[in-house]
């Protein structure tokens, strides 16, 4: 008999006798499946397949791993790739140059989780160079962190540079990053140009170069912040003032006179003070010259040239007196003084001596000055004019003198900066 597609065959004696060949009967037995834990009856042994054993040991491993997995403890892994983290500068750069503006540079440092941080790590990096500095720490990240612009070596280069923040979480998936805005470490003040023209320039009103234009340049990488040009008188105070925010215009236009209306003394150098900041506090200065021309002014109907810059030694009217310098500016005074009366050649010329009275406050002692020392000082002095002047080709029979010490003061004398003014030789022109 078959069953599953196999079957047994036993053989079974008949009655006592001991089996024969003859009388042997064949059977078929059904066999039935073998269940995992099915045991055959055969010979009074129990026997056990092999490939049951084989299930058994899958089963109880299998058993074992899964008791395994519900006791030993949970490791889970931090996904970093949603953490916001940020570092901020807070200032467009630093200038490390010990002037107390701008000598250092803060970032602030953010991130959304606090907890688990491993480590952390900020590297401070010149664009083209490379890195020139780096912080670093344990869990405790810091709000805020401030550079000197210190480097291993020393000051780092000057140039444009970018911080980059670095964070590592415990069991984190991958290190957190965050780069900062470019900021620049710049210590190099701008550089500054001034040109003029016309030079001289005249503002007298006849117009022709009655005003001067002032050209400023200046060029900064970190841009610039404010500038100021300070003209002053030849006293060196402070006669007029230009300023803006931001780079300058490319020029500006002056007139020759002061905030209150005064205007520049004729044949006189008005020294000029351009002053320029970057946006980090570094500062040029740039200076020049203005020239003022001799100028020629109408008055009814005769011309005024006033001139307060011819020098003379003390209480003196000796040119020979006076340093080399003094000398070379007198000598180009008097040889522009003398190409302009010759386009006059029509007019006569009256030259007038002006003083300084010293004792203004003592009316007696100061008459007593004005008579015995003035008078006679500012003659001389007109005197000394003229013969300069007839030695550059003036006609001498077209000039006369005349001493006025300090009974013409076109400034008090109590003022002290500035009645250097009243120290002056005028000369009125009218026609023959």
């Amino acid at each position: 008999m078959q069953s599953g597609g196999r079957s047994i065959v036993t053989t079974v004696p008949l009655g006592d006798s001991p089996p024969t060949a003859r009388g042997t009967v064949r059977r078929t037995v059904p066999r039935k499946p073998f269940s995992s834990t099915q045991v055959l009856e055969g010979d009074g042994m129990n026997t056990t397949p092999r490939h049951t054993l084989l299930q058994l040991s899958l089963f109880l491993i299998l058993v074992v791993a899964i008791l395994s997995c519900k006791t030993a403890p949970q490791t889970a892994t931090l996904d970093t790739s949603k953490i916001t983290t940020l570092i901020q500068v807070q200032s467009t750069g630093l200038s490390p140059n010990n002037d107390g503006f701008d000598d250092s540079i803060e970032f602030q440092l953010y991130t959304e989780r606090r907890q688990d941080l491993k480590s952390w790590m900020v590297a401070i990096a010149h664009t083209v160079i490379g890195t020139q500095k780096v912080f670093s720490g344990k869990a405790d990240l810091p709000e805020f962190l401030s550079w000197d612009g210190m480097a291993r070596t020393g000051r780092a280069p000057e140039g444009l540079y970018t911080a980059t923040m670095r964070l590592d979480y415990v069991n984190g998936s991958r290190s957190v990053t965050a780069k900062s805005a470019p900021f620049r470490l710049d210590v190099t003040p701008p550089a500054v140009r001034v040109s003029l023209s016309p030079v001289p320039f005249s503002p007298d009103g006849d117009g022709v170069d009655d005003e001067i234009t002032i050209s400023l340049q200046t060029e900064d990488p970190s841009g610039i912040e404010s500038w100021i040009i300070d003209i002053l008188d030849p006293m060196e105070h402070l006669f007029a003032r230009f300023s803006g925010m931001g780079s300058p215009a490319q020029s500006l236009v002056w007139n020759g006179r002061s905030a209150e209306g005064e205007l520049v003394q004729s044949a006189d150098d008005y020294p000029l003070i351009a002053s320029v900041r970057d946006t980090l506090g570094n500062n040029a200065e740039a200076k020049k010259e203005v020239p003022v021309d001799v100028l020629v002014f109408r008055d009814g109907d005769r011309l005024k040239i006033v001139i307060a810059s011819i020098t003379f030694p003390p209480y003196s009217a000796d040119f020979t007196k006076i340093s080399a310098d003094q000398s070379e500016e007198n000598e180009w005074i008097l040889k522009r003084l003398a190409e302009i009366l010759k386009k006059f050649a029509r007019y006569k010329i009256t030259i007038e001596g002006h003083a300084v009275m010293v004792y203004w406050y003592d009316p007696a002692r100061g008459e007593e000055e004005h008579r015995d020392v003035l008078l006679p000082l500012s003659k001389a002095r007109a005197e000394a004019v003229k013969r300069a002047l007839t030695g550059l080709g003036i006609e001498q029979i077209r000039m006369s003198t005349v001493g006025l010490g300090g009974s013409q003061p076109i400034v008090p004398f109590s003022d002290l900066e500035n009645r250097w003014k009243n120290r002056r030789v005028e000369f009125i022109l009218e026609k023959q």
